[in-house]
């Protein structure tokens, strides 16, 4: 692709030039402007590894056509100072309602200009066709050089949290200025998504946007990919205790960041290098030329080892309190995310998905499911850094279209052949967990053929036209590995269209407190199902059985916020009730018994209110009991009691230091957890 000439240098085109504040739109130019057909000709042409064909087509595959504009604008650098930023806005054309906004951070360069305003990225330019697929389905896409990349001034502070916020929020804000300016409508919805870099860069910009602006961009999901978001702790150990990291670059670069933004790290260059390294540092990292080829496969001989052995052992390094500056994992996130990550990714850690993960989730109370549950590590398959982000793109983009407004009369008529499933009325979930059940009646035209594909392109499974008369295709998860999939289906008028999924585990929330959505948890006769608390309209419910067979289907046209649950010719066992809204899946477990329990359970606790001592008496429970726990209301564990203790199946219980107010009693017993409310006075 041949680079155009810098953005500052053309021609001013927009209004308020003189404006001064964060996010204000300096200067704007029209880069591209491609029907449908050359923006999959420039997909095509930068997709530079062999891939599946279905894969490809997905890829390549836009709905509208695009305009890219190279704009600049106002923002701050890592200190908090005034500076400008480029990036790019790339615009769906005909479209045919308000855009929804979408913004894609781009991955870790060396060169200044491989970034999205000269259409260029990382890969050797391949990443800048992310922000033409998603233009290309449909999203505003604004995509940020950063802060000292493009013909932004000064250095570059890589993996510095907020200067990536900054520069992210700040072209979201002038790419509403630029749509407003070209008479493009937006509909306020925001969606955010990155990969490496980039993906620690859209979680910063996520989470500021959570403490500082939630009033001002209304934030529907955010995918993130491959992000060392963890930086000073699982990044770290990572890359720093490994002599032959695959990208030893990435090590000098923060040293170069950190030293930038702090003036802590080192006084010169030779402090932390030994020659010749150190002259070449200067040179080519603080230049920013892109040369990094010289650097020593076992890297950390190019360091000084008292720097290094400093750096390795102590936690309070400069370098480390640097990196912990911008950690973007441990926040109170309330907003949809999935982390993508692939378990061969050999330049970010993919346990940096998993601690996030569990990090956020561990921000919630324990009842609130539908928070801890949107809050998710995704896996797509065992792959490399690079070839990851072919799958997650893929899988943010599918999660993008369940949240989005849908404009009824987007689709440009005639433009482009239908190549995606929901397109002729086939509905594949996105997420695939137990066996599908897959309606194929609301086609368009009769499907004479169906093949499933694994992310190697392999068929492992086919369909004849008579296997799918019945209007229901039928595909069982069992022997699978968790990964990307692909249906193909096959047309009567010849035409092939194709749905992605992801074959994941799923997870059950346990009955652990004084409240519980189903309850009573036991029972044998009928339970209630209150959701009063959900915030997301209930769509459906199910009851699945212990191999996840759908026993029961609820609609909404009864209250499925709070439903009463008949037992009818139900036999005993364990099930789960999968609640569904427009856009999450949980699931909750039941156990259904054959006699039904005292009112207040099989706990007998007395005196209870407690002043001194309570005694529990466990001597007419028959199944071994395993653990007893006491739980403040807030799911705080209080105090637990080692069975050692118990004296012929009766626990006594001293108040000690325990406050006045109510606690829960919890019991596990075999399967199963029996509570009952403590009220110390």
């Amino acid at each position: 692709m041949k680079r155009l000439t810098a953005l500052l240098a053309a021609t001013l085109i927009c209004a308020g030039v003189f404006a001064q504040n964060r996010g204000d739109l300096i200067s704007y130019q029209q880069a591209f402007d491609w029907s449908i057909s050359e923006t999959e000709d420039e997909v095509n042409a930068r997709i530079p590894i062999s891939l599946p064909s279905w894969i490809v087509n997905l890829l390549v595959y836009v709905d509208y056509p695009v305009k890219g504009y190279q704009v600049s604008y106002y923002t701050e650098d890592a200190q908090g100072n005034q500076t400008t930023a480029t990036g790019l806005v790339v615009i769906p054309q005909n479209y045919g309602c308000n855009l929804p906004l979408a913004a894609y951070c781009h991955g870790t360069v060396f060169d200044r200009y491989d970034v999205p305003s000269y259409l260029s990225g990382a890969g050797d330019g391949a990443e800048f066709i992310i922000g033409l697929a998603l233009a290309g389905a449909g999203y505003m896409t604004v995509m940020p050089d950063y802060v000292g990349l493009g013909d932004g001034p000064g250095f570059h502070p890589y993996v510095e949290a907020n200067s990536e916020a900054a520069a992210t929020i700040d072209i979201l804000r002038a790419g509403r200025q630029l749509a407003s300016q070209i008479s493009v409508g937006l509909n306020g919805q925001v969606f955010l998504t990155g990969y490496s870099q980039g993906g620690h860069a859209a979680m910063a910009a996520h989470k500021d946007i959570a403490a500082n602006y939630s009033s001002e961009f209304q934030v529907q999901y955010a995918g993130p990919g491959s992000g060392p978001y963890d930086l000073s702790g699982t990044e770290f150990d990572f890359l720093f205790n490994d002599p032959f990291y695959a990208n030893p670059e990435f090590a000098l670069y923060v040293l170069a960041t950190c030293e930038t933004v702090y003036g802590n790290v080192y006084n010169q260059p030779t402090d932390i290098l030994v020659p010749p390294y150190d002259s070449l540092y200067t040179a080519d990292i603080l230049g920013q030329t892109g040369m990094t080829s010289w650097i020593p496969a076992n890297w950390p001989t190019a360091l000084q080892p008292t720097f290094y052995a400093d750096v390795q052992n102590n936690p309070n390094h400069p370098l480390r309190q640097c990196l912990a500056a911008s950690d973007v994992f441990n926040w109170k996130n309330k907003i949809a995310t999935d982390m993508f990550y692939c378990t061969n990714d050999e330049q970010v850690d993919y346990q940096n998905s998993i601690k996030t993960r569990d990090v956020m989730r561990g921000k919630f109370k324990w009842y609130e499911f539908w928070y801890k549950w949107q809050i998710d590590a995704v896996y797509q398959g065992p792959f490399d850094h690079f070839t990851c982000v072919f799958p997650a793109l893929l899988s943010t983009r599918g999660e993008f279209n369940d949240r989005r407004a849908w404009c009824f009369n987007k689709m440009p008529v005639g433009e482009n052949p239908t190549l995606t499933a929901e397109k002729v009325g086939i509905e594949v979930p996105n997420i695939w967990q137990q066996t599908l059940e897959i309606d194929l009646t609301a086609a368009q035209q009769p499907i004479v053929a169906a093949a499933l594909y694994d992310f190697e392109g392999m068929q492992i499974q086919s369909w004849s036209q008579s296997e799918l008369r019945s209007g229901l295709l039928s595909v069982s998860r069992d022997g699978k590995p968790l990964g990307i999939y692909a249906l193909e289906f096959q047309l009567q008028d010849g035409t092939t269209v194709y749905a992605m999924m992801n074959l994941q585990d799923h997870e059950v929330a346990q009955p652990v407190g004084s409240y519980y959505p189903i309850q009573p948890y036991q029972w044998d006769l009928e339970t209630a199902l209150d959701l009063s608390l959900l915030e997301e309209q209930v769509t459906g419910i199910q009851l699945l059985n212990a191999q996840g067979k759908i026993v029961r289907a609820y609609t909404p046209d009864i209250d499925l916020q709070q439903l009463l649950i008949k037992r009818g010719d139900l036999p005993s066992g364990t099930y789960e009730v999968k609640v569904e809204t427009p856009t999450e899946t949980y699931f909750l477990e039941t156990i259904l018994t054959d006699k039904a329990l005292p009112a207040n359970g099989l706990l007998a606790l007395s005196p209870n209110p407690m002043q001194t001592l309570s005694v529990l008496d466990l001597s007419t429970i028959e199944e071994p009991v395993h653990g007893i726990r006491i739980i403040s209301l807030d799911g705080r564990l209080i105090r637990q009691f080692d069975p050692k203790t118990w004296n012929n199946g009766k626990l006594q219980i001293h108040r000690e230091d325990l406050a006045s107010g109510i606690y829960l009693l919890s019991v596990q017993v075999g399967n199963r957890i029996l509570t009952e409310k403590l009220i110390v006075q």
